[in-house]
């Protein structure tokens, strides 16, 4: 035992062995980049790899896999099995999604905490399409009429994906007047 250990320990006000961790853990991701990873996790089901993928292109393209897989560990979702529903003691497989055609959009918004940074509440929007698995997400100020024009299928909206939220709009339309 060295002296400096010695003089260490007398300082103490007790003998138990404290933790050694850092109290302040040295992140790549800011915490909105952070709360976005765990939940994308949570709601898509996707790998570590094809979540890095639309971190790349959606959250933050600077880190590699390596933070986002830190990030997920430290929240406790880094495992697909984990996150899986249990039915009786037994975890499921992922049920495949239906043998849609390409352009079947799911779209789920979600409310975002408000950062200590930012005066204002935002939300995140998330649309996954059903059969290629593309998944695409924004985050918006406020779920309002007008920033939902800038969404993806929206007339003032040139996006790529544009074409296929309006055929998903037409065939969830056309599905809901048939079913009356």
């Amino acid at each position: 035992m060295s002296e400096t250990t010695i003089r260490r320990w007398r300082a103490r006000d007790a003998v138990q062995d404290r933790p050694h961790p850092p109290h302040r853990l040295a992140t790549t991701l800011n915490p909105i980049q952070a709360y976005l990873m765990v939940e994308l996790c949570k709601r898509l089901l996707l790998p570590l790899d094809d979540l890095r993928m639309v971190a790349r292109e959606f959250v933050c393209p600077e880190r590699p896999r390596s933070a986002v897989d830190r990030c997920l560990r430290r929240h406790g979702v880094a495992r697909l099995v984990d996150r899986l529903p249990e039915a009786e003691g037994q975890p499921l497989l992922p049920k495949p999604f239906k043998a849609d055609e390409p352009g079947f959009v799911h779209v789920d918004p979600k409310d975002l905490p408000r950062m200590p940074d930012k005066a204002e509440h935002r939300d995140l929007i998330a649309a996954i399409d059903r059969a290629s698995r593309w998944a695409y997400f924004e985050i918006q100020p406020n779920k309002t009429a007008r920033h939902r024009r800038r969404l993806p299928g929206t007339p003032a909206d040139p996006s790529p994906v544009s074409q296929a939220f309006q055929r998903s709009r037409r065939r969830s339309a056309y599905s809901s007047s048939r079913s009356k």
